[in-house]
């Protein structure tokens, strides 16, 4: 197993998280607040924790090579970009009442298409550089410590949706 390979977890976790979130949008427009509110309480700390595991795995090694930097370059840009929706939608979720529906589902796609762009950026331009400069014995270390936070991060994402799913329970 190589740390790609618990990347590529990390991905599949979201890709479902964002699909949940897609698919809150098509309920009449109290159900959809309420299920993307959910989606989205589980899914913007996560990316947090997606950035903590993407800078051990890529800033805490040295890559040689301009185009490694223009990459590492990029993939910080991504999560800036990514930081300011995830600010837009938290403020956003603090006045939903008063936030126009249309609003919140346009923040709500653009999230989503960002992070589907921002996941094929990473498996086509970051993986392969990876894959073409680590060596077997920062690959071992990486992904142990990778596979760790990922454990983290997966059952951090299944108390809160245990937690969501609970409360859904009490709802009328």
């Amino acid at each position: 197993m190589s740390v790609l390979d618990t990347l590529s977890g990390e991905h599949a976790l979201f890709v479902g998280l964002v699909k949940d979130l897609q698919n809150g949008l098509k309920y009449d427009e109290e159900t959809a607040r309420r299920l993307v509110r959910d989606v989205l309480l589980i899914l913007l700390p996560a990316l947090e924790k997606h950035e903590q595991i993407e800078d051990l795995v890529f800033g805490g090694a040295s890559w040689p090579g301009r185009s490694t930097q223009r990459v590492a370059a990029e993939l910080n840009k991504e999560h800036w970009r990514i930081a300011l929706l995830r600010g837009e939608l938290t403020e956003l979720m603090k006045e939903s009442s008063q936030c126009p529906f249309g609003r919140y589902q346009e923040k709500v796609m653009e999230l989503a298409v960002k992070l589907h762009e921002h996941f094929l950026m990473e498996e086509t331009r970051l993986w392969p550089r990876y894959r073409e400069l680590a060596g077997r014995s920062v690959n071992r270390s990486l992904e142990r410590r990778a596979q760790e936070q990922l454990k983290r991060l997966l059952r951090e994402v299944e108390r809160r949706k245990a937690m969501f799913s609970d409360l859904a329970r009490d709802r009328p």
